[in-house]
């Protein structure tokens, strides 16, 4: 805040934003860092810093999305266009992961890899005969991710997951006792990349994987140069080739 202006009229001036995703941002933000604050107090629970302003990032994009006219409202125009669009990061590497569990007695673990202009090169899927609830099948699915990243040298690393509560265990904004010791797990895993991290996103951002939880139980163990299926979206694949 500005040291020569009044904290009423920041406060406003923010709330009264034509930019209407910036004044969505200082509103969760300011939103989300209450919330950490109660876990703090409350719980005893130290947040990352980093982690409140991803959460408030993460809980925009899904409502935007969920939101068909609200986002219309938000994308920018003309030059504000070219502003607001985010750079490529060419040397960070996207992991996209969920995970399913069948009455069968059957949990599979699914993933693809993304490079910086949102290409799939790499997808695999895994199936274990173990039945376990839902949260402990996406710790797992994750830590999986982790170990494949660390097998093929990868350094810059973002996960996506859409199961929030396990996500929010990685931030340390929620504890849940069935997946602890994976989490530490992880995080251990985790200090062998250069920069790593752990997000939300909602399941339409997520479909890639999604549908490979199902095609896990004919497939069982397997990987793929691309995407196993063609896709119709606007994501584009390389050859793709069973390994």
């Amino acid at each position: 805040m500005p040291s020569n202006c009044d904290l009423n009229n920041w406060l406003l001036g923010w709330l009264e934003k034509e930019d209407m995703l910036g004044s969505q941002l200082f509103c969760t933000t300011m939103w989300k860092m209450w919330s950490y604050r109660n876990q703090v107090v409350f719980n005893q629970i130290s947040p990352y810093p980093p982690a409140v302003a991803n959460a408030a990032l993460d809980f925009i994009v899904e409502f935007n999305h969920t939101n068909e006219k609200k986002r219309n409202q938000l994308q920018p125009h003309g030059a504000a266009a070219v502003a607001a669009a985010p750079s490529p990061v060419c040397n960070a590497h996207v992991i996209q992961v969920d995970a399913g569990c069948f009455p069968e007695g059957f949990t599979t673990f699914d993933c693809v890899f993304k490079d910086g202009r949102d290409s799939v090169y790499f997808s695999a899927c895994n199936k274990e005969e173990v039945s376990i609830e839902p949260v402990l099948a996406e710790a797992l699915a994750i830590r999986w991710c982790l170990q494949l990243a660390k097998e093929k040298g990868l350094q810059d690393v973002t996960i996506q997951s859409d199961a929030l509560a396990v996500v929010e265990c990685f931030r340390g904004s929620n504890s849940l006792a069935s997946i602890d010791l994976i989490v530490l797990d992880c995080k251990t895993i985790m200090e062998d990349f250069s920069s790593v991290s752990i997000n939300y996103v909602c399941r339409n951002l997520n479909v890639l994987a999604h549908r490979l939880v199902g095609h896990a139980m004919q497939a069982g163990c397997n990987s793929w140069v691309g995407y196993a299926f063609p896709i119709t979206s606007s994501a584009t694949v390389c050859n793709t080739s069973v390994i």
